[in-house]
């Protein structure tokens, strides 16, 4: 039986295994001295009973602390799950970032009039905390009310800004001519 609970690979069930051995071991070993020794039967009685105490101590403390091993595994377990998905979403938004960036150098070098790329940077900010905010929902982060309302706010006004660049339009934008405002300039000279 020794060599059977040795085999056993969960560290768990093999000292849980081993405990429970022992005890009955001990057991038996005073339940064959009650049969020669039958004048102290009623201490060994009290022995064997006291045994059966410690020995259910000993499997509920085992149980026990299994229990705890268990649980702080598990709780290591979703630290980890939680951390690895901050880090995605983390790479999520410094790409949706980078992308954003790469796009702004590519308004600021278009041969178009200020208002335009004024509004096609509005158009990339909003864009891009758009997909800040649909990322983390799609993630399922909790998003706080208060950064719900900021994100909401930020692209409100920024809603805004567009509004306010569609008044700024001069009639070169109106008639649809993406002109610098250089050459606006120079037109409007001749």
């Amino acid at each position: 039986e020794d060599l059977r609970v040795e085999s056993n690979t969960n560290e768990y069930e093999k000292t849980y295994a081993k405990t429970v051995l022992s005890y009955n071991r001990q057991i038996e070993d005073i339940q064959h001295l009650m049969e020669t020794d039958i004048e102290h039967r009623e201490i060994y009685n009290e022995q064997i009973l006291q045994l059966e105490q410690n020995k259910a101590n000993a499997l509920a403390k085992l149980i026990e602390d299994q229990a705890k091993r268990d649980e702080a595994a598990m709780k290591k377990r979703q630290e980890d799950e939680k951390k690895a998905a901050e880090q995605r979403l983390k790479t999520q938004v410094d790409l949706i970032d980078k992308q954003t960036d790469l796009r702004q150098l590519e308004i600021d070098n278009m041969q178009v009039s200020d208002n335009e790329k004024e509004r096609l940077s509005i158009e990339a900010e909003k864009k891009r905390l758009q997909a800040i905010y649909d990322l983390n929902l799609k993630a399922g982060k909790d998003l706080t009310s208060l950064e719900m309302k900021t994100l909401q706010e930020q692209m409100k006004k920024l809603d805004q800004e567009l509004q306010k660049n569609k008044k700024n339009r001069d009639i070169f934008d109106l008639l649809g001519f993406n002109l610098t405002d250089e050459k606006k300039e120079a037109i409007s000279q001749t």
